[in-house]
């Protein structure tokens, strides 16, 4: 009974630091300035990385930090998400799909396998295509404020997600170069405790008709790689025959 209690004891004072930590170094949500200037400042954003030229591509690839991959076939909304030796083809209106094991089609726990991928649908794609999704229905969009002497030719631009994906509710601060080209967010989402986490948005790269991409971001405490990353108009620009979802 003794080890047990001192067991709760260490549990509750470590509970209690970390709370401390948290509560430290966690930032309080900025208010911005919503109007006119915060629609332009994200126009100016987007046209920074060529949105427009995302209209042309039709299929993106790519791998996840290395645990998962994506083939996302966008004309018609549907993808494949591979991890460990699991392989959802899922229709994301629907959000339903089949599962493959090492190839073989299972029908067993197929509704979980499903919810997983969509899941990792919803957080890998935020990390490749966040910028373009700043217009989204349910977005909200304001002007910040920066410190001037950490960003001195910064502008920062918050936008908030009322609705859609996973987690809707999260807020994300974005910091822009003099060129309206972000260089990273602060975060204020619901699956991270601390509050105004930084996440650089770094190894910026063309690819169909100039569409430009991140593949690169710093969270300090680690750091995620997106690599392999291919668009194109068609799939064999993917090096597929033809198309590899099925449904």
């Amino acid at each position: 009974m003794k080890i047990l209690k001192w067991a709760l004891i260490i549990l509750l004072v470590l509970a209690v630091i970390g709370f401390i930590f948290v509560k430290a170094v966690s930032e309080e949500k900025p208010i911005g300035a919503q109007g006119p200037e915060a629609e332009a400042l994200a126009d100016k954003m987007m046209e920074a990385l060529n949105h427009s030229a995302l209209d042309s591509v039709k299929y993106i690839s790519w791998d996840f930090a290395g645990r998962n991959t994506h083939i996302y076939d966008r004309e018609n909304d549907m993808s494949i998400v591979k991890w460990k030796d699991y392989e959802v083809h899922i229709n994301h209106k629907t959000v339903s799909g089949n599962v493959f094991q090492n190839g073989t089609k299972i029908t067993s726990d197929t509704d979980k396998l499903v919810q997983k991928a969509w899941s990792h649908w919803c957080n890998d794609s935020f990390w490749l295509l966040a910028p373009f999704k700043i217009k989204d229905p349910g977005t909200i969009r304001s002007i910040v404020d920066l410190d001037k002497e950490t960003y001195p030719d910064h502008n920062g631009l918050m936008v908030s997600y009322d609705s859609g994906g996973v987690t809707p509710g999260d807020s994300y601060l974005w910091i822009l170069d003099n060129n309206n080209v972000p260089i990273g967010y602060k975060m204020w989402v619901s699956i991270i405790p601390i509050g105004g986490l930084y996440a650089t948005w770094a190894d910026w790269n063309s690819y169909t008709d100039g569409l430009r991409l991140s593949s690169s971001h710093d969270l300090k405490i680690f750091n995620l790689v997106l690599s392999n990353i291919k668009t194109g108009k068609s799939w064999s620009e993917l090096g597929f025959n033809d198309n590899p979802i099925k449904l």
